[in-house]
């Protein structure tokens, strides 16, 4: 005895009826800090469908601000290199970098290369997820309207002249990888 065939595409009809829009009823945002001070926002979406109430929470978490070492500001600061790009007149970014304090990204250069830096205290920086991310970003950025070289997480100079010296001393390589490289990209840092 033969069974009879089983109608999927009567299954698809059904699922794919058209229902009666949803009313958005209420949406509340209630934001809060968790212990290691990551902003938390609960979203709460109330709809109504069909005489029927649907409540939908979502929890988005904001990456926090980095967290920089407590230090004396007074001990001094130096130089955080984000990349190295092309650019023979100093530029500025704005105030996109690590440090609340000294937030402002800028150029430092040598002939038609320059480091991308912000003001940093001189203290060990922690490769914290909010740092690294920090770092990317400002990357990110500079990479809009530059091909980059990105330095690793963490090189802080001491000095302007310390990044003379190094733009100085590795002018041709950096040069050549730049001018192998299309506008807008990156090397594998």
């Amino acid at each position: 005895m033969a069974k009879a065939p089983k109608k999927p595409a009567a299954r698809k009809a059904a699922a794919v009826r058209p229902t009666a829009p949803s009313r958005p009823r209420a949406v509340r945002a209630a934001v809060r800090k968790k212990a290691d001070d990551t902003a938390v926002t609960r979203v709460t979406h109330e709809t109504e469908v069909r005489g029927t109430e649907t409540r939908v929470e979502r929890v988005v978490e904001r990456a926090p601000k980095p967290s920089l070492p407590d230090v004396d500001r007074s001990a001094g600061r130096g130089r955080y290199v984000y990349c190295i790009i092309r650019a023979s007149q100093p530029l500025k970014f704005g105030a996109i970098g690590m440090d609340e304090q000294w937030p402002e990204v800028y150029t430092i250069n040598f002939k038609d290369m320059a480091a991308v830096v912000s003001d940093i205290p001189l203290a060990p920086l922690d490769s914290t997820r909010e740092n690294v991310l920090a770092h990317e970003r400002v990357n990110e950025t500079v990479m809009r309207d530059h091909t980059v070289i990105p330095m690793s997480f963490g090189t802080i100079f001491k000095t302007r002249e310390d990044i003379v010296e190094l733009l100085r001393s590795a002018y041709d390589a950096f040069a050549d990888v730049l001018s192998k490289m299309p506008r807008g990209c990156s090397t594998a840092g």
